[in-house]
């Protein structure tokens, strides 16, 4: 693999999965956007390896319930699985995921809930991991017929946790690199949304610039660790793929976090921290 001036042993990157896939999802992601761009066959193979440690041969999930929210975020990994091979276990294993969804509690106002006890920052956490998963779904198994339920997530995320005078999600609470997730969300829920449902699609492309514009002007993101700069990267350059953000006034500034985010890190690092891989791999290939 190589990304910018990183030549990395594809051995060494598989290495770091903990087969935990509440832990590898940001690592998965990445390897998915790099591949679709690659079309490295060794990354394939790491990704599809890992779909047969995570998948059964019946499409069960091997001890999903203990993955956590973050599951979701994996989950992403199972789309790209059956796109490529057609094995109907990963469709299988997807609708089991989903099935989880489902069978969550809600709150009055309909948020699906985290637990009981959750606070405000588990509860954004935990929907910025669910909702990119739960739209493509919808898209692409669903016939779009939960499209509102997840924008009622978004909204009401946004009426819970949104902060009209800073522009910022949760300011009190959450750090940078949890509203960069955020954004990265956003983006990639925009990804997974038919352009025919205008008003949610243009709804979310809002909710996107909204996020990238406030925290583009937080102070604390001067001395943002590289996991937040490179996570904001790949939701402005997704953002600018999506039309959601303009190419013209945006892609320079996420090529300068890009940049930003690069000179603090080595391959040392890289090896040693999968979110931060799996970043730096989103913000150059998305």
């Amino acid at each position: 693999m190589k990304i910018d001036r990183f030549e990395l042993d594809g051995s060494l990157v598989a290495g770091m999965f903990t087969n935990i896939p509440a832990m590898d999802g940001c690592l998965l992601n990445g390897l998915v956007y790099y591949y679709k761009k690659t079309k490295e066959t060794a990354v394939k193979d790491i990704l599809v390896s890992y779909g047969n440690t995570w998948i059964d041969k019946d499409g069960s999930l091997k001890s999903i319930e203990d993955a956590g929210f973050a599951k979701f975020y994996a989950g992403n990994l199972l789309y790209f699985l059956y796109e490529e091979t057609k094995d109907e276990k990963y469709r299988k294993a997807i609708e089991s995921i989903k099935t989880g969804i489902e069978k969550k509690e809600r709150t009055e106002n309909g948020t699906i809930c985290v637990e009981k006890t959750a606070g405000n920052l588990a509860i954004f956490c935990a929907l910025s991991n669910l909702l990119p998963f739960y739209m493509r779904y919808e898209t692409t198994f669903h016939k779009k017929e939960n499209y509102n339920d997840v924008m009622l997530q978004f909204n009401n995320i946004r009426d819970s946790f949104f902060d009209e005078s800073s522009k910022l999600y949760l300011k009190e609470e959450a750090s940078v690199t949890d509203m960069a997730w955020f954004a990265l969300s956003l983006a990639q829920t925009i990804e997974a949304t038919s352009e025919e449902i205008y008003e949610q699609y243009h709804t979310l492309q809002a909710m996107l610039r909204e996020t990238v514009k406030g925290l583009l002007a937080y102070e604390k993101l001067k001395k943002a660790d590289a996991s937040a700069l490179f996570m904001l990267s790949a939701a402005m350059t997704k953002g600018c793929r999506e039309r959601a953000l303009l190419t013209e006034k945006y892609e320079t500034k996420a090529e300068e976090l890009r940049l930003a985010a690069l000179g603090l890190v080595d391959e040392k690092q890289l090896l040693s921290d999968s979110v931060l891989l799996g970043a730096m791999t989103m913000a150059y290939t998305v």
